[in-house]
C-alpha cells in the first residue's frame, strides 16, 4: 500500500498551506477596531462627523421646548469622545416632560434622496425617543413633516450605535432629527454622528448569497458571497474597489474583515449563554476602505437544549472522555496525534479519529470505543463523520448507548454503518435519538482493517428528540405498458432542494420504498421522485399491490409512510410505454438514417435532462464534434396491434435555435420509409432551453408502426423525444370549462371569469389520464387573444378596448386546453364597450417618451425606482412587447416590430400612462 506516501506528501502540502489560510488579526478585527475613515461616496451631497462641533456652520438647532438645553448644550459634554467614530452632536432634555424637544436641522441639500447616520443612547437603562422630520420648503418649526420614528432602547455599555438609512421624498431641502418624548428622570443624552445625505438611492453592491447556520453548542457560522457582477480576478478599474467587509449582530458592530477573498466569519460570541437567544446577523461590502453597501440579513435562534458539545479543538479525547482500546492493538481513538495535527475538521482545525490503518506500520483491526462524560437527560445526539481518503472509504463504525456504565458490555447498538465517500474528506451528518435513561454514548470503530481513518467531529448531545419527520407528498401510483408499475411522490412539505439548513435535526436522505409490506428499494438520492417497479410485469392474471413510500432521514429516520394501491392487468389500456431511462435505443425500437450522414437518434447524455427524468433520445441538427447537419432520421417503435392513441413529449434543446422540424408517422404495413404516412408534423419553439411540450395524437385503424422522423431543417441544435405512450383505445371529448361570464369594469376593463372543467379537481393528478389540463385560450371576435399556461387560472383582464372610440361589441370566447395543444368545444359570451378617445387621455407629464416616431430605439425617462412594467399594443390590441425595469429611465428595441401606430402604456409606481407611438423607419 502506498498510503503511508500519500500521508507524507499530505503533511508537507498542509504545512506549506497553514501560513496562508488562516486570517490574521489585521484582516479581522472586532469591537475596538480602529475608526473608519469618512465616507466619501461619489453621489453624497452632505457628510458631517461632528468632529469641529456639535453644531457646525450652517446649521440649525432650535429649542423647541425653551428648556435651555438643545443640542451641543452642555458645552462640556462635547468634549467626550463618544461619537460612533470620535466625537459627535447630541441632545439633552433638562427637566419635565418635552413634547416639543430639541430640532437639528441640515443646511439646505436640494436633490436630496437619501440619508444615512449613526444614532445612540448614553446609558443602558435610559431609552431615547426622537424622529427624522423634512422641509420642502423653510426651516420654521411648522414646515416639516414627520418621516420617521424611532425608540432606542436600553442596551448594555459600551455605546451600542445603530446605522440608520432613510429615503427622502422628492423636493427635499432640510432634514431635521428631533429629541422629543422623553423626560430627564429616564433620559440622559441622545447621540447622532456620521451622517451621510446622498443624490440618488442607488448604493455599491452589496454581498450576497448570505446565511447564517448554527455549527455547535449556540456558535454561529455566517457565509456569503461576493458582490454581484464583482470578478476576484479582475483589473480593479472599477469607480469603487471592494476592501472588505462589516459585520453586525443586532445592530452592534462586530467584526471588520479586510481581505475580500474571506467569505465566512464564525461567532462564538454566544457560545456560554444558557437563555434563548435570537440575533440578527447583517453583512455590507465594504469599497475603498470606507464606504458600505446596504445591509443583507439573516437571524439565527441560539437553542439552549444542547448538554453537550465537542469539536475536538483542544485534543481528540476531551477531558472527561472515556477511550477503550477492545482489540488491544495499543491503537485507538486520538492515538496517532501526526493524524491528529494533519487531517482538518468538519469545521475546524481538528477532530478526533480512529485508524484501521496505521502510517508507518501497517494495517490494524480496529475495535476502539470512544465515550461521552455522562450524559443525564440526552435524547438526541447529533455529529458529522468522515472517511480521510475516498478510495479507502469503508470504515465500519456503531453508535451505542448505555444506561448504566461505561464497561463495554453496558451498551447497545443503536445505529451501525460501512462508510462511503464521494471526495476525500466529505462529511456526513447523523443525527440520532436516545433510548430513555441514556447516561453514555459511544463511537465504535469496528468490523474493518486496512482502510485508513475514521474521523468524528461537532458532537452535540440535545435534551430533546429530534421533531416528527415529514412524509413526502403528493404520492400516486400508475400502471404504464407491460405491467410496470410507476410510483411519483413529491418532496416533503417544508423541504426546498436548493436549500440546506444545518440547523434542521433532520436532513432528508433519501426515500424506502415498500410493496406489500415488504422493502422494495432503497433510494439514497433525495432529489430522485420517481421509481419504476417491473416486479409484475411478466404475470399474465390480476394482482393489487399496496405501495408505500417513507422519507429517509440522516440515512436511519423514517416518517411515516404514505400508500396508494396498484390493480396489475394484462389488459391494461397501455400497449407501449418507453421513458428511454437505459440510455440507449431500447430493444425492438428500429432507426433509419434516411440522409446516410451517419448520425441518428441517440442517447446523448450531454444534451440535457429528460422531460421528467434524467434521460430522453435526442437527433442532433448540428453536433458541435462534426459541425452543421441536415437530418433526415426515422425513429419506429416495435409493432403495435390496437395502437389508437399516442401521447408524447418533445422539446428543442436551445432556445435561441430552436427550429427542429419533425413529423409524426405511421404504418399499417412495415418500416420501410415508403411504407409510412404523415399524420402530424410542426416546427419547434422553445420559450426557455430546452422546455418540454406535450402532444396527444390519434391513431388511424390499423396501425402497427409509428415513426417520429426529423427533418427539413439544419444548423440548429438538438431535437428531443421522451415519455412515449401508445394507448389501445382513443382519447376521450376533452371536457369544456364551466361557468363562463364577462363583465365590464372600470377604465372599459373586460373582466372574463371561468370555472374548471367537469371533473377536473386542481388538487390531484392522475397520470393514468392521457389527457391533462393544462390551460386555456382565449378569443376576441374569433382571433386568439391570449394562451394562459396555468390551469388554476381563472380569471383573465382584457385591457384592448379601454382607448377605443365609440361603441364595440366582442364577443369572448374560451377553451380548456389539454397536452399543450388538445382543445375543447369553446364557451362564449358577448360584451358591449363604450369608449372615450385616446386623444383624451391625460398623460403623465412627468414620463418622457421618445423619439416619437421611432425606428429602432424607444426611450423613456422620469419612470418610479420602484419596478415599472412598460407594454406596448398593436392596432388590434394585442400585446407584442413588454419589459420591467427598476431604473428611472429605459431604452426599449422596436427594431424587430412592424411600422404602425401603437398603444404604449406604462404602469410605474401607483401611476398608469397610455399613449400612442408611431414606429416608422426611412
Amino acid at each position: 500500500m502506498m498510503k503511508s506516501i500519500v500521508f507524507r506528501a499530505f503533511l508537507t502540502i498542509l504545512l506549506s498551506w497553514a501560513a496562508i489560510t488562516n486570517p490574521t488579526a489585521q484582516e479581522i478585527s472586532g469591537m475596538n477596531a480602529s475608526c473608519l475613515a469618512a465616507p466619501a461616496q461619489p453621489d453624497t451631497i452632505l457628510y458631517e462627523s461632528f468632529e469641529n462641533g456639535p453644531v457646525p456652520n450652517g446649521w440649525l438647532e432650535i429649542d423647541a421646548d425653551a428648556d435651555g438645553a438643545t443640542w451641543g448644550s452642555p458645552s462640556d459634554s462635547f468634549s467626550v469622545p463618544y461619537g460612533h467614530n470620535g466625537l459627535c452632536t447630541y441632545s439633552h432634555i433638562r427637566s419635565g416632560i418635552s413634547t416639543a424637544g430639541n430640532y437639528l436641522i441640515t443646511p439646505n441639500i436640494e436633490g436630496a434622496k437619501r440619508v444615512k447616520y449613526w444614532v445612540c443612547n448614553q446609558y443602558s437603562t435610559n431609552p431615547e425617543h426622537y424622529a427624522v422630520m423634512v422641509s420642502t420648503t423653510g426651516t420654521a418649526i411648522e414646515d416639516f413633516v414627520l418621516l420617521f420614528d424611532d425608540s432606542i432602547t436600553g442596551k448594555p455599555t459600551p455605546l451600542v450605535w445603530r446605522r440608520r438609512i432613510v429615503d427622502l421624498p422628492e423636493g427635499t431641502k432640510y432634514i431635521a432629527w428631533r429629541h422629543y418624548k422623553v423626560t430627564d428622570s429616564h433620559t440622559e443624552f441622545l447621540k447622532l454622528d456620521d451622517v451621510t445625505v446622498y443624490r440618488s438611492i442607488e448604493g455599491p453592491e452589496p454581498a450576497t448569497d448570505f446565511t447564517v447556520i448554527n455549527i455547535g453548542q449556540n456558535v454561529g457560522r455566517l457565509t456569503w458571497n461576493y458582490p454581484e457582477d464583482y470578478q476576484p480576478e479582475g483589473k480593479g478599474n472599477e469607480e469603487l474597489q471592494l476592501s472588505g467587509y462589516n459585520i453586525y449582530a443586532n445592530g452592534t458592530l462586530l467584526a471588520q474583515i479586510k481581505d475580500v477573498s474571506i467569505l465566512e466569519y464564525v461567532d462564538s460570541t454566544y457560545s456560554l449563554r444558557d437563555n434563548p437567544l435570537q440575533v440578527e446577523y447583517c453583512v455590507t461590502a465594504v469599497y475603498d476602505e470606507s464606504i458600505e453597501s446596504s445591509t443583507v440579513c439573516g437571524t439565527l435562534h441560539y437553542a439552549t437544549d444542547a448538554i453537550l458539545y465537542e469539536n475536538f479543538e483542544n485534543g481528540p479525547v476531551p477531558n472527561g472522555w472515556l477511550v477503550i482500546d477492545a482489540d488491544g492493538d495499543g491503537f485507538s481513538w486520538g492515538h496517532y496525534l501526526n493524524a491528529y495535527d494533519a487531517f482538518s475538521g468538519h469545521n475546524g482545525g481538528h477532530c478526533s479519529l480512529s485508524a484501521s490503518y496505521v502510517p508507518g506500520i501497517g494495517p490494524v483491526t480496529p475495535d476502539n470505543y470512544l465515550i461521552t462524560p455522562k450524559v443525564e437527560g440526552a435524547k438526541r445526539v447529533k455529529y458529522w463523520v468522515s472517511t480521510q481518503d475516498a478510495n479507502w472509504a469503508a470504515e465500519h463504525y456503531a453508535v451505542m448507548a448505555s444506561t448504566t456504565g461505561t464497561a463495554v458490555e453496558d451498551f447497545v447498538i443503536l445505529f451501525e454503518e460501512t462508510m462511503t465517500a464521494k471526495p476525500t474528506g466529505a462529511w456526513y451528518e447523523r443525527t440520532i435519538n436516545l433510548p430513555e435513561g441514556t447516561k453514555y454514548i459511544a463511537w465504535r470503530h469496528y468490523n474493518c482493517t486496512d482502510i485508513y481513518f475514521l474521523k468524528l467531529d461537532d458532537i452535540t448531545v440535545f435534551g430533546t428528540p429530534a421533531s416528527e419527520p415529514e412524509p413526502v407528498t403528493d404520492f400516486v401510483v400508475s400502471l404504464i405498458e407491460n405491467n410496470k408499475g410507476r410510483l411519483k411522490w413529491n418532496y416533503p412539505n417544508g423541504y426546498e432542494p436548493d436549500k440546506t439548513d444545518d440547523k434542521d435535526p433532520l436532513q432528508l436522505a433519501g426515500y424506502n420504498i415498500y410493496a406489500n409490506g415488504s422493502l422494495l428499494v432503497h433510494i439514497q438520492d433525495p432529489t430522485v421522485l420517481e421509481y419504476i417497479d417491473e416486479t409484475y410485469s411478466s404475470r399474465d392474471d390480476q394482482v393489487e399491490v399496496e405501495y408505500c413510500v417513507t422519507a429517509v432521514y440522516n440515512d436511519n429516520i423514517e416518517s411515516q409512510s404514505v400508500c396508494d394501491k396498484l390493480i396489475y392487468d394484462s389488459q391494461s389500456d397501455i400497449i407501449l410505454y418507453e421513458g428511454f431511462e437505459a440510455g440507449s435505443i431500447p430493444e425492438g425500437w428500429l432507426l433509419i438514417d434516411a440522409d446516410g450522414d451517419n448520425v441518428n437518434w441517440d442517447y446523448y447524455p450531454w444534451t440535457m435532462y429528460g422531460h421528467d427524468s434524467e434521460k430522453c433520445i435526442a437527433s442532433p441538427s448540428y453536433l458541435p464534434m462534426i459541425g452543421v447537419l441536415t437530418p433526415d432520421n426515422y425513429l419506429v417503435t416495435p409493432r403495435l396491434e390496437g395502437a389508437k392513441l399516442v401521447k408524447y413529449w418533445v422539446s428543442a434543446r436551445d432556445a435561441v435555435y430552436s427550429a427542429e422540424h419533425y413529423a409524426v408517422m405511421v404504418s399499417t404495413t412495415g418500416t420501410a420509409v415508403e411504407d409510412f404516412v404523415l399524420l402530424f408534423e410542426e416546427t419547434m419553439t422553445a420559450k426557455a432551453n430546452g422546455a418540454w411540450y406535450e402532444r396527444t395524437i390519434a391513431l388511424p385503424a390499423g396501425t402497427k408502426y409509428i415513426a417520429w422522423r426529423h427533418y427539413d431543417c439544419t444548423d440548429m441544435f438538438f431535437l428531443l423525444l421522451d415519455d412515449i405512450t401508445v394507448y389501445r383505445s382513443t382519447e376521450t371529448v376533452p371536457e369544456p370549462v364551466t361557468d363562463f361570464v364577462v363583465s365590464l369594469i372600470e377604465n372599459n376593463k373586460g373582466r372574463l371569469k371561468w370555472n374548471y372543467p367537469n371533473g377536473y379537481e386542481p388538487d390531484k393528478t392522475d397520470d393514468k389520464k392521457p389527457l391533462q389540463l393544462t390551460g386555456y385560450n382565449i378569443y376576441a371576435n374569433g382571433s386568439l387573444l391570449v394562451h394562459i399556461q396555468d390551469p388554476t387560472v381563472l380569471e383573465y383582464i382584457d385591457e384592448t378596448y379601454s382607448s377605443r372610440d365609440g361603441q364595440v361589441e366582442v364577443e369572448y370566447c374560451v377553451t380548456a386546453v389539454y397536452n399543450d395543444n388538445i382543445e375543447s368545444q369553446s364557451v362564449c359570451d358577448k360584451l358591449n364597450y363604450t369608449i372615450t378617445s385616446l386623444d383624451n387621455i391625460q398623460s403623465d407629464t412627468s414620463l418622457k417618451i421618445y423619439p416619437n416616431p421611432a425606428s429602432h430605439v424607444l426611450r423613456i425617462e422620469g419612470l418610479s425606482r420602484s419596478k415599472s412594467t412598460i407594454e406596448l399594443y398593436n392596432a388590434l390590441g394585442i400585446c407584442v412587447l413588454r419589459e420591467k425595469t427598476h431604473s428611472e429611465k429605459t431604452e426599449i428595441d422596436v427594431s424587430r416590430l412592424n411600422d404602425g401606430v401603437y398603444l404604449i402604456k406604462v404602469t410605474s409606481g401607483n401611476k398608469t400612462t397610455t399613449e400612442k407611438v408611431e414606429i416608422k423607419r426611412p
